[in-house]
């Protein structure tokens, strides 16, 4: 099994995939602000959420194992 799960987007891509005809110059402007403004903790808050419904779905008990972390240290910004 896969040790260990990575979630990559391609910020520019998405928005080219939502808005064709933006010129590259346009994309490049909506894009670096979306990247320089984002939020990450709303992707964290979703892991957590789903860990409960998986390991409730799976039967794994979650309790007596390590808490939850609030050092955020983990999450990357890929350029």
């Amino acid at each position: 099994m896969k040790d260990n799960f990575q979630l990559e987007i391609d910020i520019s891509q998405a928005v080219r995939n939502f808005y064709p005809g933006l010129t590259d110059e346009e994309i490049s402007i909506i894009a670096s602000q979306i990247y320089l403004n984002w939020d990450y903790s709303d992707i964290y808050e979703k892991i957590r959420t789903e860990i409960s419904i998986v390991s409730d779905d799976t039967g794994i008990s979650l309790a007596n194992k390590n808490g939850i972390s609030t050092n955020l240290r983990h999450l990357r910004i890929v350029k």
